[in-house]
């Protein structure tokens, strides 16, 4: 009897310890995987209404495409080029797309509704001779990232090799940025105050990382390390004033960090693997490098929550599938490319929070 108390009470602590293992390694987030239509072959934002936009093959030809959960897949057009991407969308369901034609010209459109705008006609408002040359010798327009507002920042390409990165509106039209010294700069992200982040070359051609906001000009954010750096990029900001800070020293050593820019001085905290979003919950969306091998050849993505801790996200995928080209909205929704190597398969799909759906969301 003792004995077998004792065996069973063995057994019960096994049980327990496998179910307290079990509990503090349950992911920190659950997701449900949502296919969206095939047509979608690259997914580039979501907004927080659920509206994704991307592009994908239409007649031969590649078109900005947008799906809307209760209207479907919308083709936005092909803008007559070679090719045409929607990159983002805001909250208000304005779309930036941007179009490459065969010669290589890259063109700017900001749709409103239906209503089109061409940023590449916009340069001339600037009111600078080298603009005016950019439109008339080599027009090229790169645009990233749009805010609420509908302010849009990307970079010119001046010529080749000679890029500035800009902010574009309807109010203000197309302003440069300027650089921190160098010839290059390159915005990366815009938040809804205006607050630009991305990198610039300074002089002697190594990539300082700048934030910049209306009336102040572009700011060099320094070093997380003090040392000296080989580049160093802002990679996104949050309506908040958190900047993910990207940096390699000159032996290849990588570095990341969150850098709050609402206090003074800024200060900046350490940040393990390779950050790509931070969202207003504070998540961050990012991957680790994973071993190239036959089995796990993609980056390993990840959402980390400030509350919830960090979750690998191709553990909700089905075996065999990786995730690909993932963003985010700042819902903490996710969509990207599920890819089967083994299958030759591609499919787009949105992750979703178990608990949330498309029912909970306001239509814009």
């Amino acid at each position: 009897m003792k004995t077998g108390r004792k065996r069973n009470l063995i057994g019960f602590f096994l049980l327990a310890g496998i179910g307290v293992g079990w509990l503090l390694t349950r992911p920190a987030i659950e997701y449900e995987i949502i296919d969206l239509p095939a047509a979608m072959r690259h997914l580039k934002a979501i907004n927080d209404h659920g509206q994704v936009v991307g592009a994908g093959y239409v007649d031969g030809t590649i078109h900005a495409l947008l799906w809307d959960p209760k209207e479907g897949l919308r083709d936005l057009g092909g803008f007559n080029a070679f090719e045409a991407w929607a990159v983002d969308i805001n909250n208000k369901s304005q779309i930036l797309i941007r179009a490459r034609h065969k010669d290589k010209e890259n063109f700017a459109y900001f749709w409103d509704n239906g209503q089109i705008i061409n940023l590449n006609e916009q340069i001339h408002l600037t009111g600078n001779p080298t603009d005016e040359l950019i439109v008339s010798l080599h027009p090229g327009v790169y645009p990233l990232a749009m805010n609420d507002l509908g302010q849009v920042t990307g970079h010119l390409e001046i010529s080749p090799g000679l890029d500035q990165a800009f902010i574009w509106d309807t109010t203000n039209g197309m302003q440069r940025l300027g650089t921190l010294g160098g010839n290059n700069s390159y915005s990366n992200d815009i938040n809804n105050k205006g607050q630009i982040v991305g990198f610039s070359n300074i002089k002697g051609g190594i990539q300082h990382a700048f934030f910049r906001q209306a009336g102040q000009g572009m700011i060099d954010l320094g070093s997380m390390t003090k040392s000296v750096t080989r580049d160093r990029v802002a990679q996104s900001i949050n309506n908040q004033g958190l900047i993910l800070i990207c940096e390699s020293d000159m032996q290849g050593n990588d570095f990341s960090g969150i850098l709050d820019s609402s206090k003074q001085p800024p200060v900046v905290s350490k940040f393990s693997g390779y950050p790509l979003q931070i969202n207003d919950k504070g998540q961050i969306l990012g991957y680790w490098v994973r071993e190239k091998t036959f089995d796990d050849p993609w980056f390993d993505y990840f959402m980390e929550d400030p509350d919830k801790g960090r979750v690998y996200l191709n553990r909700f995928a089905s075996h065999g599938w990786k995730l690909t080209e993932p963003t985010m909205n700042h819902r903490g929704w996710i969509v990207g490319i599920l890819i089967n190597e083994e299958e030759y398969q591609r499919k787009p799909v949105i992750l979703i929070p178990k608990g949330e759906n498309f029912s909970s969301v306001k239509k814009p």
